[in-house]
């Protein structure tokens, strides 16, 4: 993202400054509100509404740097990717935490800690390739990359197929 923003001729101080501001406000409003919400809403429902939320920042990234060329408008942006992102992952990883029992969780976490080092190693390389490719338009494959299959596609999924948790005490969502 900064390499981006700094192509689109955003300064160092300016692309920290809207990091900062999206940090400081997001992030801790998204986990104080979190708290409350997470048996006032289905949490599969909130881990969508963060996704999206994270996405629409992200479209709003594109539009603060080509249309507005502003540090306001980037900072909102970063608002709500930050935002997202804390709604997204806060409630994902209570969602998994609860839905599923002990054993069945810890064999679970080596086979994502496995896919995620597996990731973590060949996403930069699509990323990068992305990144590249569609630096004449925009680098909307980048930007199409983190919001389709890293936050809407996998919030999707959990919706339809998850297991609805609001108000369910652990012993029903586990099955023990």
């Amino acid at each position: 993202m900064a390499l981006y923003l700094a192509r689109e001729g955003f300064s160092a101080r300016a692309i920290f400054t809207a990091a900062l501001v999206g940090s400081a406000i997001g992030a801790p409003v998204i986990m104080l509100a979190s708290g409350r919400l997470n048996e006032r809403f289905e949490r599969r429902y909130l881990i969508l509404a963060g996704a999206a939320m994270a996405s629409m920042g992200l479209l709003l990234v594109i539009v603060a740097t080509v249309a507005w060329h502003s540090l306001v408008a980037l900072s909102v942006a970063q608002i709500l990717v930050s935002s997202g992102f804390y709604l997204w992952l806060f409630n994902m990883y209570t969602y998994t935490a609860v839905a599923y029992p002990t054993r069945i969780r810890s064999v679970a976490t080596g086979w994502t800690d496995g896919f995620g080092h597996i990731g973590s190693m060949l996403s930069p390389l699509i990323v990068g390739t992305l990144f590249t490719a569609t630096s004449g338009v925009g680098y909307l494959g980048f930007f199409a990359y983190v919001i389709i299959p890293g936050a809407l596609v996998p919030a999707l999924l959990l919706v339809r197929f998850g297991v609805n948790q609001r108000a369910a005490p652990l012993e029903a969502l586990t099955g023990v």
